[in-house]
């Protein structure tokens, strides 16, 4: 199974962002997420879990916002702002957790982003942009399905800072 692991969007924050591109052809606005890791074709996630359980919890909740994007060749993303720092470190650690239960990751620098349209016809939609904060609460394993668009089904949640609880 095609997997990943990400932050949600709460729903406020995705309606802003959504008002903000108003007649953009924007991705699918409910599957809105700031991927932490994307791990690809995995044949079984259980041995994931304690490790993501363990990143999660080591944590503390995050709060972040979108504020401003860019493009990538093909792509409209918003640029994530907040407790980057906190984030990053976020990210190494399911990158690491990820690693020790066997899966193979890309290595590449994390930059965080949400991507919001593929094929944009006005790059530079977010220039400005500042949407609502929010505080990030916890991980979620996601399994991707591509259909004719990606579908994606939430497999577990890992709060963060669960461990000063």
């Amino acid at each position: 199974m095609r997997l990943f692991v990400s932050l949600p969007l709460p729903p406020a924050v995705r309606a802003h962002l959504a008002a903000r591109l108003a007649g953009v052809r924007t991705t699918d606005i409910a599957q809105w997420h700031l991927t932490l890791a994307f791990l690809g074709e995995v044949g079984d996630p259980t041995p994931l879990r304690p490790g993501l359980a363990a990143a999660a919890a080591a944590a503390s909740p995050l709060r972040l916002q979108l504020r401003g994007g860019g493009s990538f060749p093909g792509v409209l993303w918003a640029a994530v702002a907040g407790d980057t720092v906190g984030l990053h470190a976020l990210a190494a650690d399911v990158a690491s957790a990820c690693r020790a239960a066997g899966v193979s990751l890309e290595d590449r620098p994390f930059r965080p982003h949400v991507t919001v349209a593929r094929r944009p016809r006005d790059s530079h939609r977010l220039e400005g942009y500042e949407g609502p904060t929010w505080v990030a609460g916890g991980v979620h394993l996601v399994r991707s399905s591509l259909e004719k668009t990606a579908r994606h089904q939430v497999l577990e949640v890992f709060p963060l800072g669960a461990s000063t609880r």
